[in-house]
This record gives structure tokens, sequence and C-alpha cells, in this order.
């Protein structure tokens, strides 16, 4: 993916674009690049202007749910592409003029190049979104977190979005926690081995399965453009 940016980059240099025309050149491969961590509807980086930047945050006035919330870009590359491209536009839309369904559609133009180059079967944008969820629950994330992270309005919402999968899982990890408190003098090396879970996450039916698909999708050695 990152190769993929600076090969966008390249091209509009060697084309002369700069200022607006460039950001927008490589607005769809940055908005791209920038939603893999975010855990945020690909509309809603679409829709990002200047002026709802806040540092490493941004706030969007106005959501699908009709809401207001924030979005952090904790991934240091994608919060450097975000300023990047504000210094640039200086003003208005970031990642392009085009209406967010033309944009969006740009955006998953470029992710299937990604999944091709990498050898991954085609992915949708919104995948990511499951992605983030999946691991920030396999990595111990309270759901009630998640819940504000993806903009959800409930913790029921994102249990119906997210299917049983994420129930069971909320179910097990209370028993697993119970059960810890209840055998903490137990032997370490009787404890579950962490594969296990991973592989229980997957037969679920929770989607994507693979849940390593932006570090197949970010890694230098799988993009060779």
């Amino acid at each position: 993916m990152d190769l993929l940016l600076k090969e966008r980059f390249r091209l509009a240099r060697r084309r002369g674009y700069r200022g607006r025309k460039l950001a927008h050149f490589v607005g769809p491969v940055a908005a791209l690049r920038v939603v893999l961590f975010a855990g945020a509807r690909i509309g809603e980086i679409c829709g990002i202007r200047v002026e709802h930047l806040r540092g490493n945050a941004v706030f969007l006035p106005v959501t699908k749910t009709g809401d207001s919330r924030w979005i952090y870009l904790e991934d240091p590359d994608a919060a450097a592409i975000v300023d990047l491209l504000a210094k640039l536009v200086i003003e208005g839309p970031i990642f392009g003029t085009r209406n967010r369904k033309t944009l969006g559609a740009l955006v998953c133009k470029w992710l299937r190049t990604a999944c091709m180059l990498a050898g991954l079967d085609k992915r949708r944008t919104h995948d990511l979104r499951h992605t983030y969820v999946h691991v920030g629950l396999e990595t111990g994330v309270a759901l009630k977190r998640l819940m504000l992270a993806v903009g959800h309005t409930s913790a029921k919402t994102t249990l119906k979005i997210y299917g049983a999968g994420a129930q069971m899982w909320e179910a097990r990890e209370a028993t697993k926690q119970i059960a810890a408190a209840a055998f903490a003098d137990a032997d370490p090396a009787d404890s579950a081995d962490p594969a296990d879970d991973r592989t229980w996450f997957a037969q679920t039916g929770m989607r994507p399965t693979d849940t390593t698909l932006w570090t197949h999708i970010v890694a230098r050695e799988l993009v060779a453009v």
C-alpha cells in the first residue's frame, strides 16, 4: 500500500501536478491508507475536510447516524498523509471533490489492486471495519470502546452488525476470566494456546476470517509496483 501511494505521488510529480490537483490525484489511494486503521466508514473518510482536522483527530459534524463523531488517526503514517494533503489543499475536501459515492468507488478500486498485488482475495473497504472490530475483540478491547470507535450509537448495534460471533466472544471471555480467577494457582503450562483463540474466532463465522488483512496489504515486501 505504501508503495502504491509513493508511485502515485511520483506520477503526479512527473505530470507537474501541484497543490490541490496533486492532493486530489493521490486522494483515493491516500484515503485507503487512512481507512486501514481508522475503523471508520469509507464515506466518512472520503468526506473529511480541512476544517474537520483537530491535530491527529478528525471531528465530523454529521455522520450516517445523524450524530457528530471523532475519528482518531493513531497510525503515524496516516496522520502524516492527512497533514500533507491538508497543506496542499488549504481548504475544503482533502481527498477529492467528487461526491462521496464516486470517491468511495475509486478507493475500492485501489483496494482491489492492493489485494491483487499482495496475493489476497478481493476485499471490500467495509471488510476493513469488520477486521478492525475483530482484531479489537481478539486483543481485549472493551465492546463499548469499539462501539464508540466505529461510530455506533449502542453496543447492541455493534453486536447486531458483527454477528453472533461477537456475542459468543464476549461470553467466552467472561467465562475465561472467571475461570482464571478461580484457578489462579494452576500451572501456567496448562493454559490455552493463543492460537486456539484465533482458530475458534474464525470458526464462529465472523468475517473476514483473515485477521492479518492489514499486515498483508501494508507489508512492503508483498506489494511490488
